[in-house]
């Protein structure tokens, strides 16, 4: 499958005319944007593209949506989510060999800033 056909199967639009913008946002991220690789297998196909619009859409417009109304098991899912994509661009950033190649290390602090963006809305431990 091509890079357009992937885009194209993606129904961003119509979620966005359907949901609005944020809640498009939302489900983008739990439903379109790939868990980081896991047991350091940076061989696996991966599409950086769309990671890279979700995570950036999220960056611009983190102070218009509400991400205090997502849910516990979405919020700790979306945590998780950006906790595996920072361990594999810490991996793949390692082979980036000077600026002009440094995709890897960009995407690394696009997902590491959302992630502390995220932080304070992490529901509060309790001890039991």
């Amino acid at each position: 499958m091509d890079a357009w056909s992937i885009y194209a199967s993606i129904p961003f639009e119509e979620n966005f005319l359907m949901y609005g913008f944020c809640e498009t946002l939302h489900i983008s991220l739990l439903q379109d944007v790939q868990r980081g690789m896991g047991y350091n297998d940076l061989s696996a196909p991966v599409n950086h593209d769309i990671r890279e619009k979700v995570i950036t859409a999220c960056l611009k417009f983190f102070n218009v949506c509400d991400w205090k109304s997502l849910n516990f098991s979405n919020k700790q899912y979306i945590l998780s989510l950006l906790d595996s994509i920072i361990h594999e661009y810490k991996l793949r950033s390692k082979s980036e060999t000077d600026d002009i190649d440094s995709y890897f290390t960009e995407m690394l602090l696009k997902a590491q800033t959302f992630r502390n963006m995220l932080e304070p809305y992490e529901s509060p431990k309790t001890d039991l």
